[in-house]
């Protein structure tokens, strides 16, 4: 029998279309998000007949100490200087004795920048003594002529480099353009836009989701960008670019936020990455959807419960896209995973925290008799559905003979739970015995990151170690429990690899990985079966359908998968109609289902 509380979707076939859905699972057209940025002082007095803007101390020392801030590594000796020189400013005055520091700090910050190489910390340098050289240039003291010569020169060296792909120079740019309108030299506007705005679309979609993976350089590119656009508007240049990079790149900051792990910080091997995404979080703190808000606030918070009220769908899988996200939630620990199948290589990550567990290809090969089979066509988003109980991917490739190549990823917030699942399937044709190949072999791999991998003496399952802490169960369902009995596959640790292998008979092959991420759950007794798929009364084969049990201490969940044309079927006492079935077992033999594709 099978009782409520379902969450019931179709699943289109290769080559379909989807509505774009949204984290409900109802269709509706995607929602434009309004970002507001930092208010900018476009509006103030320039200096009579001088071309720079008229600004004030304070001012100029709070540019100056947030650009100090935002150098990584926070130690590196350009810090040092422009703490320096943002003191001297605090502590100036215009006509008085306080310049003579002000000049000596601008003097030191120049000398250094000079020294080169093409750096950030080169190009934060002279951002902050353009901030303050703007500022003393109302004074008139001798030699301000001199700094404004080699900040001039230094512009040039930026324009050089960012004419060259480098994205670091622009805020320096910009903010010259902003304060000397008539430095000699300066790049024009236009320009600068028009280098943010190719980079722009060539890293997002039109959405402003990513075009690849990983994650990494994606959170480091909308950074830049946002660096950028936040130098422009401050310096009073107003937004680099038109209207439609501007929604792209609203759009990749919402992407961006997907990304991020505990307390706002970007995960990486062994800990958070040096990146400081307060640019982003200050934005996100100002935009006028509370929704948003409430995700950012979730995000950088401590809290390892889910925020209360309405946040921005969890996932993000978009018709025609290549990069997918999936997260559990948006509290402390929450587990995050991207795939980037724009390639033939997919590229995986899975994030506890801001840690990364997996990370790179996730391998995948197939023979068929003993010949290779290559996808003789793209990967596409067959089937993606995502709801408060569950988040289900499906990718899709073509294959020779009428095959396609299927890889399904299944992911339970609430259950903690996360299944990989790789399948050969003839897509729903049901070829004859003869149009099929009698024998598939299948091989895979993840690679760990931070993860240690280990194995238990006397079952099939693996554990990973991630941290003091995280202990994950990795349960390989298409093998018999116990080493003891005969398995045609293996899951096993390769250093820092997890391999995979299975034989199947019959033309189509399924080989789903279980992963318990309950912490909670990591000593607890374990076991799953495979189950007995009953039509007419009669036991399916293997590559025909397939079903499992899986039970860790009291918690019992159900997993049914048909290989071939889904129609009425039995097991474990549940009567299924779909293509694909998760659910939980209750003590009364009743199936919850919590996942259902048709």
């Amino acid at each position: 029998m099978a009782s409520g509380g379902k969450t019931k979707r179709k699943r289109a076939r290769a080559g379909g279309s989807e509505e774009e859905r949204d984290a409900t699972g109802h269709e509706s057209p995607p929602q434009a998000v309004t970002i507001h940025s930092p208010p900018t002082e476009a509006e103030q007095e320039r200096a009579a007949g001088q071309g720079v803007r008229r600004i004030g101390r304070r001012d100029v020392a709070d540019q100056v100490e947030r650009i100090a801030a935002a150098i990584q590594p926070h130690d590196a000796p350009e810090v040092a200087l422009l703490e320096d020189l943002a003191k001297a400013v605090a502590a100036g005055r215009l006509g008085g004795k306080g310049t003579d520091a002000v000049v000596a700090a601008l003097a030191r910050c120049l000398d250094r920048a000079a020294l080169g190489p093409d750096t950030p910390g080169r190009w934060a340098l002279d951002e902050g003594t353009a901030w303050s050289l703007a500022w003393l240039w109302r004074s008139k003291r001798q030699g301000v002529a001199g700094f404004v010569a080699q900040l001039a020169a230094e512009g040039a060296a930026a324009d050089a480099a960012l004419r060259g792909g480098d994205l670091a120079p622009a805020p320096l740019l910009l903010t010259l353009l902003g304060l000397f309108t008539h430095l000699p030299g300066g790049t024009a506007l236009e320009d600068i836009g028009a280098v943010l705005a190719a980079d722009l679309a060539a890293l997002t979609a039109v959405d402003g989701a990513p075009k690849a993976g990983p994650a990494l350089p994606f959170v480091a590119s909308v950074l830049a960008w946002t660096r950028a656009r936040a130098a422009a508007e401050v310096s009073g240049c107003g937004v680099p670019w038109d209207e439609s990079t501007e929604a792209r790149w609203k759009g990749s900051c919402v992407a961006a936020l997907r990304l991020l792990g505990d307390r706002g910080r970007v995960p990486g091997r062994g800990g958070p990455e040096a990146l400081d995404p307060s640019p982003l979080l200050t934005i996100f703190a100002a935009a006028d959807s509370p929704a948003l808000c409430r995700t950012a606030a979730a995000v950088q918070g401590h809290r390892p419960a889910a925020p209360t009220g309405k946040t921005i769908p969890r996932d993000s899988v978009f018709e025609g896209g290549t990069v997918a996200i999936l997260r559990t939630d948006w509290g402390r620990g929450a587990v995050r995973l991207l795939l980037d199948f724009s390639a033939p290589r997919h590229h995986l990550e899975i994030v506890v925290g801001d840690r990364l567990v997996v990370t790179g290809e996730w391998g995948w090969s197939v023979d068929a008799d003993g010949v290779p089979l290559l996808p003789t066509g793209p990967w596409t988003v067959c089937c993606f559905e995502s709801d408060a109980k569950a988040s289900f991917l499906e990718i899709v490739a073509p294959l020779p003979g009428g095959l396609q190549a299927e890889r399904q990823i299944v992911l339970l917030p609430r259950d903690r739970v996360l299944v990989l699942t790789d399948s050969i399937t003839d897509a729903g044709a049901c070829l004859p015995a003869a149009g099929r190949p009698d024998r598939i072999a299948y091989r895979s791999h993840l690679p760990l990151a931070e993860a240690t991998a280990s194995r238990d003496a006397q079952t099939r399952e693996l554990r990973l170690r991630v941290g003091q802490r995280q202990a994950w169960r990795v349960l390989p369902l298409a093998l018999p429990e116990w080493r003891a009995a005969t398995a045609a596959g293996a899951l096993d640790e390769d250093g820092d690899v997890l391999r995979l292998w299975g034989n199947g008979e019959g033309g189509r092959y399924s080989f789903p990985v279980w992963f318990d991420l309950d912490p909670d759950r990591a000593d607890l007794p374990l076991t799953w079966r495979p189950l007995s798929v009953a039509d007419q009364r009669q036991n399916l084969k293997r590559h025909e359908a397939v079903g499992f049990r899986v039970q860790v201490g009291p918690e019992q969940w159900l997993l049914y998968r048909a290989l071939d044309t889904p129609r009425n079927r039995t097991l474990l006492g549940c009567n299924v109609a779909c293509e694909f079935l998760l659910g939980r077992l209750r003590r009364s033999g009743e199936v919850s289902r919590t996942l259902e594709i048709e």
